[in-house]
């Protein structure tokens, strides 16, 4: 049975785009909150999912070019690197918290989805830190 429902059909689209993207339940949920305000798909009016699909349209999935950060990433790497500094200074305990941080900040799951603006003002923000 196939629907012609578009509600249906961007659902749909927006559950390929997750697996496509290997996108685990906590980043899916991080995904749709950041760009639509809600916790589930469902929750997703028109304009949200319309939002959604653009945005994992821009990671890479469902034909769209992918700009999830690579390991080598300048900015992503500044940030490890600021991270690091404050570990070394006795500023933060753990060096792998990053990730921790970057989610109580942000509300995303991983640094390797930030978009520009998300990683300046965490680049920014340790920078401050370091400074104090």
């Amino acid at each position: 049975m196939t629907t012609t429902n578009p509600r249906t059909k961007e659902l749909a689209a927006i559950h390929v785009a997750k697996r496509d993207l290997r996108l685990t339940d906590e980043e899916y949920r991080d995904i749709l909150f950041v760009v639509a305000r809600v916790k589930s798909a469902s929750d997703l009016d028109h304009a949200g999912r319309r939002l959604v699909l653009d945005h994992f349209r821009s990671r890479g999935a469902l034909g769209g070019k992918s700009w999830k950060r690579t390991p080598d990433d300048p900015m992503l790497n500044k940030l490890k690197s600021l991270w690091l500094e404050l570990h070394t200074a006795g500023r933060v305990n753990h060096v792998d918290g990053l990730d921790a941080w970057v989610k109580r900040t942000t509300r995303v799951s991983s640094p390797r989805w930030l978009n520009s603006k998300q990683m300046t003002t965490c680049i920014e923000a340790l920078k401050k830190w370091l400074k104090r």
